[in-house]
């Protein structure tokens, strides 16, 4: 039998070698065409995802963890102590866990 062409198919993927974060089309392990530098988006896109979640989950220990199973890495988020940074008039306090946050 013949070699099965793989499908190609829109990705992310990280370069081991340079660590930037490219987006564009794959065909199994290798790509396609142009691909799109797209480090600072994705880092951005998946930090404010990260606030958000955090903001929801007000974790009692102030702590959001992410973890895939299979890992032997997790992602934590937690809030910086602000108060020197921010000013008063600019903040507004949590119902939930009653921690400072930004407007």
């Amino acid at each position: 039998m013949g070699k099965t062409k793989k499908e190609a198919k829109k990705a992310m993927g990280v370069s081991p070698i340079t660590g930037i974060i490219y987006y564009g089309t794959l065909r199994g392990d290798e790509w396609v065409g142009e691909k799109e530098d797209v480090t600072d988006m994705a880092i951005r896109a998946v930090f404010d995802w990260f606030i958000e979640k955090h903001q929801d989950a007000c974790p009692p220990d102030g702590v959001y963890t992410l973890e895939f199973l299979g890992e032997d890495y997790v992602l934590s988020m937690k809030r910086k102590d602000s108060e020197i940074f921010e000013k008063p008039e600019k903040s507004k306090l949590c119902p939930r866990c009653g921690a400072k946050v930004q407007m």
